[in-house]
């Protein structure tokens, strides 16, 4: 049985293995500004579990299950990003974009159609490349390559689907613009939203077509936190506060497909949490992989299709794909080429084999 589009708990009590922090929850309403040390502004405590790895018992379980990715792999000498799809278990690596004059980055999967909209960049699209591939032309393409197509969006960085699947919403790669913009795919219309504030980024939208999540830096009265909004750009409310144990912040945060949790960075290691609509907080907060098996504060994770497994950068040389089983705490390094290196953002899940997007 699919699993109720918004389910608000998370399964299993504290066990062995796991243990409490306690944090104090400080009450922050839009535009204040948390005090250094301040505890975030989720749960009363952070559950850790302890993280395990074991890349063959979670390789075999993703290849057995079709599980897919689309990737864009740091060029090793070429100086080219370009798309390529790949089994998670490394197998039946196809280059999509394969454009000698634009780089291709930033991919985000439309789990509905296997639609991937992304950033391209370069002379032959009218943008700028840069180290991070955030200045670039809002672009679509399907899984096989098939049916490209170039806006005339630019300025795009982080992007995210609403949950039918027919429009985006899109944070400036300029953080020094205001607003946001959503794209609607049907009507090639765009509008901007929130445009007294800047400095949004890492922006998705939750399985709730009223609810985004983004993060900001100290432009709009905070520091580098994680906000929720709604979808015209109302009611923005800190979802958390900078961590206590770090100068570190908390950001890019990450809803699950089809439940009201979030997972987001942290230097207490990749959190998941649940959504309070009423108080705007992440509860029952659980650290899934620890700070020490990540390696950073900035793995930028991403669930998959069916909510079971988060992927996530780990902080190797080079960066290397990761993912984790939500439900026991167990990751891999996935088997992709060892001259692949990965940008946090260059990544998503694809939908399974058979499934939607072929």
């Amino acid at each position: 049985m699919a699993p109720s589009r918004f389910v608000t708990s998370l399964a299993g009590p504290v066990t062995a293995g796991m243990a409490l922090v306690a944090l104090v929850a400080p009450s922050l309403e839009a535009g204040e500004t948390p005090k250094p040390g301040e505890a975030p502004a989720t749960s009363r405590q952070i559950t850790h579990i302890k993280s395990r790895r074991d890349d063959k018992a979670v390789v075999e379980s993703l290849r057995a299950g079709g599980y897919r990715f689309v990737l864009a792999p740091a060029p090793a000498s070429s100086g080219q990003y370009d798309l390529y799809v790949a089994g998670a278990d490394g197998s039946q690596q196809v280059n999509i974009t394969s454009t000698a004059d634009k780089d291709e980055r930033l991919p985000r999967v439309n789990f509905r159609t296997g639609r991937i909209a992304f950033v391209t960049a370069g002379a032959a699209s009218g943008t700028a490349r840069d180290d991070k591939g955030r200045h670039g032309r809002l672009a679509f393409v399907d899984p096989d390559g098939r049916n490209r197509e170039e806006t005339e969006v630019t300025e795009v960085s982080d992007k995210g689907w609403n949950p039918d699947g027919t429009k985006l919403a899109l944070s400036y790669s300029d953080r020094k613009k205001f607003g946001f913009r959503i794209y609607d795919t049907r009507t090639k219309q765009i509008q901007t939203f929130a445009k007294d504030k800047n400095g949004i980024l890492d922006i998705d939208w939750s399985p709730d077509p009223n609810l985004l999540a983004c993060a900001t830096r100290k432009e709009m009265g905070f520091r580098y936190t994680i906000l929720t909004m709604n979808a015209d750009g109302t009611k923005i409310r800190p979802l958390t506060s900078e961590s206590p144990n770090s100068d570190k912040p908390y950001c890019h945060s990450t809803w699950h497909p089809s439940e009201m949790r979030l997972a987001w960075n942290s230097r207490d290691g990749l959190l998941v949490g649940i959504y309070d609509p009423a108080t705007g907080k992440a509860t029952d907060v659980k650290s899934v992989v620890s700070f020490a098996d990540v390696g950073w504060e900035d793995p930028c994770p991403r669930w998959s299709p069916d909510g079971n497994f988060i992927a996530f950068i780990r902080n190797v040389k080079p960066k290397r794909l990761c993912v984790v089983r939500v439900a026991d705490s167990v990751w891999a390094e996935l088997p992709m080429p060892k001259e692949w290196g990965f940008e946090p953002w260059d990544y998503d899940w694809l939908p399974k084999t058979g499934s939607g997007g072929g």
